[in-house]
């Protein structure tokens, strides 16, 4: 065929993106890594314009993380395995970023298999670790903190409004500490700890959960650059 038709890696990442937030559910999944795996034969057979990269991978994660389906975080966990076993291989091209492993914890957030509040926070570990070691690409941020509180949130599990403030009063500490703005709480990761307090099904919680969310209200009260939003009333 003309050379002016060959698919690009930016054609296919394109259309990857599009199943990841087609609503396809499982399908969607599949077929973005049925279209990956495709960039990679033809990458292989030849064709260097269509090399899969790390927005390749990402949308796949991504759909995987959209799919509602029960093994979704599982695909995605093994997908970001993929993509580290092929950069420390030597293909930079392919490295995880902040993105993929956010989307990730998104997977393991929207779950909800027993454990997957847990498996959020390794996750959160593990990009913490590769940061410490001096790897800056890996630096957890305000989305990714929300979304391992939203993981507890999700999880009514004993104790995980007391897991959610805790992790929200150690983001609020680095950022008075840092006054870095990567990190910074904002209303949604305030709104993540609420809902945990208002999805807290163990009855001996219920008290510690009430107090733990009216102290993130009065939390954002007390912010000169924030106020609730209607989601915060709605949960309150």
């Amino acid at each position: 065929g003309s050379e002016d038709c060959k698919p690009t890696t930016i054609n296919f990442n394109t259309i990857l993106d599009a199943w990841a937030k087609s609503g396809g559910g499982r399908q969607a999944a599949e077929r973005a890594e049925e279209i990956l795996e495709w960039m990679d034969r033809l990458h292989k057979g030849g064709n260097a314009d269509c090399q899969p990269d790390t927005i390749s991978f990402n949308a796949v994660i991504d759909a995987w993380a959209r799919s509602g389906d029960r093994m979704a975080p599982h695909r995605a966990e093994q997908i970001l395995d993929h993509m580290d076993e092929l950069y420390r291989a030597g293909d930079s091209g392919k490295k995880p970023d902040v993105y993929s492993y956010n989307t990730l914890i998104n997977a393991w957030a929207k779950s909800t298999e027993r454990g997957s509040a847990a498996r959020a926070e390794h996750v959160l570990r593990v990009m913490k670790q590769r940061y410490a070691d001096g790897d800056k690409d890996f630096k957890p941020n305000t989305r990714t903190m929300t979304s391992v509180i939203d993981a507890w949130a999700k999880s009514g599990e004993k104790g995980a409004a007391k897991r959610a403030e805790q992790i929200f009063k150690k983001m609020i500490a680095s950022y008075e500490a840092t006054a870095d703005p990567d990190i910074k709480p904002n209303v949604h990761t305030a709104n993540a700890v609420c809902n945990a307090c208002a999805f807290t099904k163990i009855e001996e919680d219920r008290s510690d959960a009430l107090k733990i969310a009216f102290g993130v209200f009065e939390w954002i009260l007390s912010q000169p650059d924030m106020e609730p939003d209607s989601y915060t009333y709605t949960i309150l």
